[in-house]
């Protein structure tokens, strides 16, 4: 019982993206401060991860959740190399760099252009049989 005084304790309801990043910060920064701290992670679910998995199916590689993060933007980059994952990075192939969606039970190829599901060229985005003429001109 004496060991736990001034020990501080943590609670983090789900281990989704937020709840994990929430563990992490509290050790990181309880650790830099000296501060004893024991945080509990909740997980209703058999895994943590939230809505984010991975699975190889058939030769292809699928990302459930977020399945990617800009590396033009250093947070992210910087924490996976602080975690010691970055090594672990799939990288695009810029041969074969395209992005699709299922409609109507058919692949579409996501325009050229497009970022962050906002076009960045026009002809393209006008082109595709992706969106209907009455989303386009919304």
């Amino acid at each position: 019982m004496s060991e736990n005084l001034g020990r501080k304790r943590a609670i983090v309801v789900g281990g989704g993206i937020t709840g994990l990043a929430a563990c992490y910060r509290l050790q990181r920064e309880a650790a830099q401060r000296n501060i004893p701290l024991d945080v509990t992670l909740l997980e209703a679910a058999a895994s943590v991860g939230g809505v984010i998995r991975t699975e190889h199916r058939d030769g292809f590689l699928l990302e459930h959740g977020p399945d990617a993060f800009l590396s033009t933007k250093p947070a992210a980059k910087a924490l996976c190399e602080e975690l010691g994952i970055a090594d672990q990075f799939i990288g695009t192939n810029p041969k074969v760099r395209r992005s699709f969606v299922v409609r109507n039970g058919e692949l579409h190829p996501v325009p050229e252009g497009f970022y962050l599901m906002a076009p960045g060229s026009f002809k393209p985005f006008l082109k595709s049989p992706l969106f209907s003429w009455h989303g386009k001109l919304r």
